[in-house]
């Protein structure tokens, strides 16, 4: 993970309800095997289970029971206040609008 390079940054999960309902949205999409299926299903499950261990690896955990409230929580931690996300406070930026290139100005 990019923390783990010493890199400043937020991490986030987005985390199925259940491993059900993964499994009853993936077969409701076309072309998926069986196979495909389980093997999602098995790499799915290793994630959920890294995305709970010690140590906090994410910053933010949030369940996609509901696009909208998924999207919302999603949001809300992106554009939280510039003291909180991640960024030194006196190097924070007000909005996108303001972000330049480092190296020589340009928006």
């Amino acid at each position: 993970m990019a923390k783990e390079y010493g890199f400043s940054a937020r991490t986030i999960f987005i985390s199925p309800p259940s491993l059900e309902e993964l499994e009853a949205r993936m077969k409701k999409k076309n072309g998926l095997s069986d196979e495909d299926i389980q093997r999602r299903l098995k790499d799915a499950q290793k994630d959920i289970d890294q995305s709970t261990a010690s140590g906090d690896p994410y910053d933010k955990i949030i369940t996609n029971d509901d696009l909208e409230a998924a999207y919302k929580a999603l949001e809300e931690f992106i554009y939280q206040t510039a003291e909180t996300n991640g960024v030194h406070k006196e190097g924070a930026l007000n909005s996108d609008s303001e972000m330049k290139d480092q190296t020589n100005g340009a928006e």
